[in-house]
């Protein structure tokens, strides 16, 4: 299955808005403009994110394995980079799980994003029957291998 960072993040904001009313309401707005990219054997996370008056734009690379459970993309934080910034990414995630907390298929452990693909996807319309055996990323593409 091959599917592009169009169709993620479609999938993404229509279980974002459909669940948006339950971010606490000092979470709300401190991550803005988040778009997804397909590069080779990265998946990049962009976006602003507001540090009291001041909007930092930042860009988190991550490195993409499916987990044992065969359901489950991991996206791990490798490196990120942002103006005034440095560290292991775990405020910029941090942040990020504060906002996403509304989409039951996204979870954080340490420094990694877990969705839930076949769960998301299916907000599209698209079903996934089988395991997640692979994940290779390319320009524009995430290729998932399933069976």
């Amino acid at each position: 299955m091959t599917l592009s960072d169009a169709e993620i993040m479609v999938a993404a904001t229509r279980a974002f808005e459909a669940n948006k009313a339950n971010i606490p309401a000092e979470a709300r707005g401190k991550v803005k403009s988040l778009t997804l990219a397909f590069r080779p054997d990265t998946v990049v996370i962009t976006g602003t994110l507001s540090m009291g008056f001041i909007p930092m734009p930042f860009e988190a690379h991550c490195e993409p394995s499916v987990r044992p459970d065969g359901e489950t993309l991991a996206l791990r934080i490798a490196k990120v980079k942002a103006a005034f910034f440095t560290g292991d990414g775990s405020s910029i995630l941090s942040a990020l799980m504060n906002q996403l907390q509304a989409v039951p298929e996204v979870a954080a452990e340490n420094d990694t994003l877990l969705v839930r693909l076949p769960q998301l996807l299916a907000r599209r319309g698209v079903a996934v029957e089988g395991r997640l055996s692979d994940v290779r990323v390319e320009p524009g593409a995430l290729h998932v291998t399933i069976g």
